[in-house]
């Protein structure tokens, strides 16, 4: 009686068909497959694209092009500017400082602006600097002060020429600098660029000469301010985290209102008081205008600097003051060119050239 209760239990349970026949249309079975198999196709032209983006973003990290492409920018933008700054002056305006402090406040109010904006759109974005980065930044912001002070002295106190002769040396405090406090080394290679850079420099600019002791003193130290400025830019954007357009609403206050003490100390407020009606219309709207190509130009400058090396923009602000004295003889008939000038203009860009071959 058992047996017969469990044959009667086996026979009534159902049965799985693990492979059930389905009545389907054969159209429907196509237009299936065939979507499926786009599926497939689809999904393996996002990986293709995925791995094309990543690849291409590899080279571009491997060879620092975008670093490149941040160093181009400022360079151009430091020639235009350096352009716009003379037609300031052709319309009346001859106040250096007091330009150079409009730029700093144009700087100042639109990294405030852009910040703000960028907070509205992204509520965790960083806007200030950390309370362990600022017990660093007075250094800097003082560096920052006395670079300008120093830069301004000496363009007061020597031509141009000299000034740009000696600035050229400023690479050489940079690697100087960057081994003392960074503790990066430069190879025999690039010390050997360096030299030739700093030597094509002087050959291009150079002229009639009258300088003391006392000048060349005060514009050395000025050297220093600008190497060390360069280096603590980095170190700043590096080792701290700071993003650039903090960095420049930091330290734009400070240095708005020391430029400000310069033209105090120095008369140029007082003589801006009593001539501001002799500047065009033309030279105001310039003002504006270099104002607020300024600030692009400070943090391109930033940017470059954290994503390249003092160095590198050390050397490409010297080929930038080559470059105005090829464009100044060139387009603007500005003095005569010699032997020695072209030799020197061709040994900066050929010093350049190399450089930027040994960095990729």
């Amino acid at each position: 009686m058992t047996a017969n209760l469990i044959s009667s239990s086996t026979t009534s349970l159902p049965t799985y068909n693990p492979s059930p026949t389905i009545n389907e249309d054969p159209i429907q079975q196509q237009q299936s497959n065939q979507f499926y198999t786009k599926g497939l196709s689809n999904d393996e032209e996002t990986n293709e694209t995925k791995q094309t983006e990543f690849d291409i973003l590899q080279a571009l990290s491997k060879y620092n092009i975008i670093g490149g492409l941040w160093v181009f920018t400022w360079f151009s933008l430091n020639i235009t500017i350096a352009f716009g700054n003379k037609i300031v002056y052709w319309q009346g305006f001859s106040f250096p400082t007091i330009l150079s402090l409009f730029h700093m406040l144009a700087s100042w109010l639109l990294a405030f602006i852009s910040l703000r904006y960028q907070n509205r759109n992204d509520a965790s974005a960083e806007v200030e600097i950390k309370a362990e980065a600022k017990k660093h930044m007075w250094l800097y912001i003082v560096v920052f002060i006395l670079n300008i002070v120093y830069g301004n002295i000496g363009i007061f106190r020597t031509s141009l020429h000299m000034s740009q002769i000696v600035r050229s040396t400023t690479p050489l405090f940079v690697m100087v600098l960057s081994y003392l406090i960074v503790g990066t080394t430069t190879s025999i290679h690039k010390l050997a660029i360096v030299s030739l850079v700093i030597a094509g420099v002087i050959m291009s600019i150079v002229n009639n000469l009258e300088i003391n002791m006392t000048d060349v003193i005060i514009l050395m130290i000025g050297n220093l301010f600008a190497a060390l400025k360069t280096v603590l830019t980095n170190l700043s954007l590096k080792s701290h985290k700071i993003s650039p357009l903090v960095l420049m609403n930091y330290v734009a206050p400070y240095a708005s209102l020391g430029m400000l003490m310069i033209t105090i100390v120095n008369g140029e407020l007082v003589r801006f008081m009593s001539e501001y009606h002799k500047v065009t219309l033309y030279g105001v709207l310039a003002v504006i205008l270099t104002s607020i190509m300024s600030f692009f130009l400070n943090t391109t400058n930033f940017i470059a600097n954290k994503m390249t090396s003092p160095l590198t923009m050390s050397l490409s602000a010297n080929l930038k003051q080559v470059l105005v004295v090829v464009v100044s003889l060139c387009f603007l008939h500005q003095g005569g060119v010699t032997s020695v000038n072209i030799i020197g203009i061709s040994m900066t860009l050929s010093g350049m050239l190399i450089y930027s071959v040994l960095s990729l």
